[in-house]
């Protein structure tokens, strides 16, 4: 088929990045459409043979890019729109074109509904109905929670015709040498004793629910603001409280390893954070080493970005570029061959799309990655974690495992893994297959990996410490804590009668008949009702729980 225009939708801080890419591999012309609707109207009547847009002006634009009659349309990280339910993607999939592309690093993160998502934009009936897909792929246990997944391989043995996945593995031979580095940093003593004070809160929230199976909404988001205050810290104070003075020791070792690059070569840097504050101070200091360097994070204007970039590729001055996680998608920096992530995030795969900026096809040198990481720490601990995600990734894409089960809900998992802060001793990272060796540098010691010829947001806002425990709001927290007993009793009350519903749900589907609950003492000839329960402790902690609660309600 004859292509003679071609609507690209990309976030919106790749337009400019499109642009350029377009203009040096084609002689085609090329036209970003942005600004004002009426303004936009106009733009869509040029001549040019790709226009580009963000998905925001394609959302808002159907109606006018359905009158262009584009006869492709691209679709940039594509991971937009794998929710289905979202405006987004509901919106987006109302745009005609002949043909459509969608590229995408990440195809799947959490559900395999996103997958279906995707594919839909291309072909609506290639994976079929949306609840005949999930019905086929997902196992579920009696209560209807999603604990797995199975037939993998038939989804990757349907997407064959229409997926073109290229692995690191599969264009490893066209890839530089990649080398990556763990620092270990000790942290000052303000930092520890803050980590510590938060852990301990944490602490309480995984004792709390070990005993009690569920916690509060408030629970939750004190939880989640803990962990990530530990996060937060283990970079530098800096970033919970930008009034007294900050303690931190990654920005000297940051300093130190930057010197030595700087010292033995001509070598680019790209340094991520996913906290813009911590970035800020990194950028003070680059300053006070009169180092040139470009600053990209979600503040900075899409128009701006383009400068920024192509001021990192042609300026030999610009040494580095200092970005947050808004830099983490989609940018080509193959000018750099140094990669230095202060943190670590929490999801693997957003640490891979930071190193994927300079790792990758058109890079001619090395590539040292350099993970600076608090030893002690939460951020010590992420090093061990076992993604669930990635064991489905393969199952689907890669004809891996085609079968995976999951433990308890997504709470569940991420309180399974928050109850390792508990245990003394720091799970290893998987280093499996790799040769490793010890060194030391500056002031922390480090893991150097060797991965040659091997496959392989920002910041949030700043939160005050102090003694005395608040919500999210910032104001006083006056909602009471339900009582132990009360807490006890709700829970093992809710399981009862969650187990009592199913059984009179069988008895009224026929699945079992009232006679079978039905049981007589031999010895008395009393009637009884059975009542199928989970174990024996299940009813002691009714029975427990009832006789405490009405013994505490007797003597008020």
């Amino acid at each position: 088929m004859k292509i003679d225009n071609v609507l690209v939708i990309c976030p919106t801080s790749l337009k400019y990045q499109w642009e350029r890419e377009i203009e040096k591999f084609t002689g085609r012309t090329v036209h970003v459409v942005e600004g004002a609707l009426d303004k936009r109207v106009q733009q869509y009547k040029n001549s040019s043979f790709f226009n580009i847009v963000s998905y925001g002006v394609g959302l808002n634009d159907v109606e006018y890019l359905n009158e262009k009659e584009f006869d492709l349309v691209i679709l940039d990280e594509a991971q937009r729109i794998k929710n289905w339910k979202t405006k987004t993607a509901r919106g987006l999939k109302q745009l005609k074109s002949p043909d459509a592309i969608v590229l995408t690093g990440t195809p799947l993160e959490n559900r395999i509904e996103e997958l279906h998502s995707i594919v839909e934009f291309i072909d609506p009936y290639k994976l079929g109905a949306l609840f005949r897909f999930l019905d086929k792929h997902q196992i579920k246990d009696e209560t209807e929670k999603l604990i797995g997944y199975n037939n993998l391989n038939d989804i990757s043995k349907i997407l064959k015709e229409n997926l073109v996945r290229r692995t690191k593995k599969e264009i490893l031979s066209q890839l530089p040498e990649r080398i990556d580095k763990y620092y270990f940093v000790e942290m000052t003593d303000k930092q520890m004793d803050i980590h510590e004070d938060y852990k301990q809160i944490v602490n309480r929230l995984v004792n709390k629910w070990r005993r009690y199976g569920f916690l509060s909404e408030k629970d939750r988001q004190r939880l989640l603001l803990s962990l990530s205050t530990m996060r937060m810290v283990s970079d530098s104070t800096y970033i919970i409280d930008q009034e007294e003075k900050h303690y931190d020791n990654k920005i000297d070792e940051l300093m130190i390893i930057l010197r030595e690059i700087f010292e033995s070569g001509n070598d680019k840097v790209v340094i991520f954070s996913q906290w813009e504050r911590m970035t800020r101070l990194v950028g003070r200091e680059l300053r006070k080493m009169r180092v040139g360097y470009e600053y990209l994070h979600g503040g900075v204007p899409s128009s701006k970005r383009k400068g920024l970039i192509d001021s990192f590729h042609d300026d030999p001055a610009k040494k580095v570029f200092l970005s947050t996680d808004a830099g983490g998608v989609g940018l080509n920096l193959q000018v750099a061959n140094v990669v230095i992530n202060i943190d670590l995030p929490w999801n693997p795969a957003i640490l891979e799309q930071r190193v994927g900026r300079v790792h990758r096809l058109g890079q001619q040198k090395p590539v040292r990655v350099i993970n600076l990481i608090s030893k002690g720490t939460i951020e010590h601990r992420i090093l061990g974690l076992i993604s669930f995600k990635k064991s489905v990734f393969e199952g689907v894409l890669d004809g891996g495992e085609d079968r995976v089960i999951m433990d308890g809900s997504k709470f569940s998992k991420l309180m399974k893994t928050v109850e390792q802060l508990d245990e003394d001793e720091i799970p290893p990272f998987d280093d499996k297959n790799e040769d490793s060796t010890s060194a030391v540098s500056g002031k922390g010691s480090t893991k150097e990996t060797a991965r040659s010829q091997k496959p392989e947001t920002t910041g949030a806002a700043g939160i005050k410490r102090s003694t005395n425990e608040k919500t999210t709001s910032g104001k006083p927290d006056t909602t009471p804590d339900i009582q132990p007993e009360f807490a006890e009793l709700l829970t093992t009350g809710a399981q009862f009668f969650n187990k009592l519903g199913q059984t009179f749900g069988k008895i009224q589907s026929g699945e079992i008949k009232v006679a079978d609950l039905i049981e007589k003492d031999p010895a008395t000839g009393q009637t009884s009702l059975k009542i199928p329960v989970r174990d024996e402790e299940a009813v002691n902690n009714i029975v427990n729980s009832v006789a405490g609660f009405f013994q505490a309600f007797l003597k008020k």
